[in-house]
């Protein structure tokens, strides 16, 4: 088990190199949060391709504690997560590569489409779906979702329905009354 780990840490070290030594080649491992991926990488990436057609790219799909774990780990070379509980992480370089806003979604024909103004009382009537969130964003989501629970091992938010991909969120969304 340590050799393997030596030998994962060598490669990785070496795709790291070869890709800094060029900018241009080289194996790049990412671990991207499921949801994070759905609104933003996989855009980002369609671009790095674009423009480093002989970068080889292994995107590693899973959710952000086992995205940090495999970071940690250096089983990848670079992980893409919600950074909200991370900024002061020792041991890490943790950058902000852009500031996503939250926006309410819901079918059409949905009960709140009827109302004039929207107010968090109205919302509260429905539940709430998206993936589980730090802490830190629990104090809204307690205005926003009366159905959210606070996992006590990780202290992470779960809304009324906990999904892990933006697919996944949109299609319950347009099939229920739920934002």
């Amino acid at each position: 088990a340590m050799a393997e780990e030596l030998v994962a840490r060598a490669t990785a070290i070496s795709g790291r190199l070869e890709l800094m030594r060029t900018g241009r080649a080289g194996h790049l491992r990412v671990a991207v949060g499921i949801f994070i991926a759905d609104l933003a990488v996989n855009a980002a990436v369609v671009q790095l391709v674009a423009a480093h057609p002989d970068i080889q790219l292994e995107l590693i799909e899973t959710d952000g504690v086992a995205a940090l774990n495999l970071l940690m780990m250096d089983r990848v070379g670079l992980a893409i997560l919600d950074i909200t509980s991370l900024r002061e992480a020792s041991g890490l370089r943790v950058e902000a590569l852009c500031h996503l806003e939250g926006r309410y979604v819901c079918r059409a024909g949905h009960p709140l489409l009827a109302l004039g103004d929207i107010g968090p009382e109205d919302i509260r009537k429905y539940p709430m779906a998206f993936p589980r969130v730090a802490h830190q964003h629990g104090p809204w989501m307690q205005v926003a979702d009366p159905g959210m629970t606070v996992d006590s091992a990780t202290g992470s938010v779960i809304p009324s329905i906990a999904v892990s991909s933006c697919r996944l969120m949109y299609e319950i969304v347009a099939a229920s009354d739920a934002i």
